[in-house]
């Protein structure tokens, strides 16, 4: 398993996050990190950015999210217009608007 530290990415992605919203995307990064401490001990385990994305996307909590932290994934989701991932290439989770054609 893969584990990352964000705190030192927060700047890097200042410059290169395409939400009109970077405070949401920021929170949005933060949330699915926090879950991945909570229930795995490790500060962005891979993979888990898409298991939370399809929770999200399917109106379904699946059981391993409290309605809290669903409904806060839900609404950042939705105020930052995209979502958190992280590639094998990449060495940090990338943002990615929901529509990359529009102007966020």
């Amino acid at each position: 398993m893969t584990y990352c530290d964000i705190s030192d990415q927060i700047e890097q992605w200042q410059e290169s996050t395409q939400s009109c919203n970077p405070k949401a995307a920021y929170a949005l990064a933060e949330l699915i990190q926090q879950i991945s401490e909570d229930r795995y001990s490790a500060s962005w385990l891979m993979g888990i950015e898409d298991g939370l994305k399809r929770s999200v996307e399917s109106d379904n909590a699946d059981g391993w999210l409290t309605d809290d932290e669903y409904e806060r994934l839900k609404q950042l989701k939705q105020e930052c217009g995209g979502w958190w991932h992280w590639g094998e290439a990449d060495l940090h989770p990338v943002f990615v608007p929901e529509n990359p054609d529009s102007d966020l």
